[in-house]
């Protein structure tokens, strides 16, 4: 059996305050550029396209899933869960400023009630519903 030893790495130096500063700099400006990209992206891409090709109108609910040329996948039933999710999106995005939305917030709330409301001891909600 032949043991090797391993060299010892030599002592690394360890940065100065002011590199330590600029370093600590430098990824916050990364990571406030990070969050501005995202942010323009929501309020210029995801909640327009969401509140349109995502938001069904007619019954006042939002799309489970939707294809990737953005048209409802028809098959998929609309769970609770998600109609709550895009109430809080929206009505957080209409308070920050972001999207106006309180119309298809109400719209959504009243359909979420009408559909959902299962008014029974228990369970007052049903978990998804398909579309009739």
């Amino acid at each position: 059996m032949t043991v090797r030893a391993r060299r010892a790495e030599p002592a690394k130096a360890r940065p100065s305050e002011g590199e330590v500063a600029t370093a600590t700099s430098s990824a916050a400006a990364e990571l406030a550029a990070e969050i501005a990209a995202l942010k323009a992206w929501m309020i210029d891409d995801a909640l327009p396209f969401w509140s349109t090709r995502g938001f069904d109108r007619s019954s006042g609910l939002f799309e489970e899933r939707l294809d990737f040329s953005g048209r409802p996948i028809l098959e998929a039933p609309r769970r609770l869960m998600v109609q709550c999710r895009q109430l809080y999106v929206f009505s957080h995005a209409t308070l920050l400023g972001w999207f106006e939305a309180r119309e298809l917030v109400e719209q959504g709330f009243a359909a979420l009630i009408a559909t959902y409301g299962n008014r029974v001891a228990g369970a007052p909600y049903v978990f998804s519903v398909t579309r009739t």
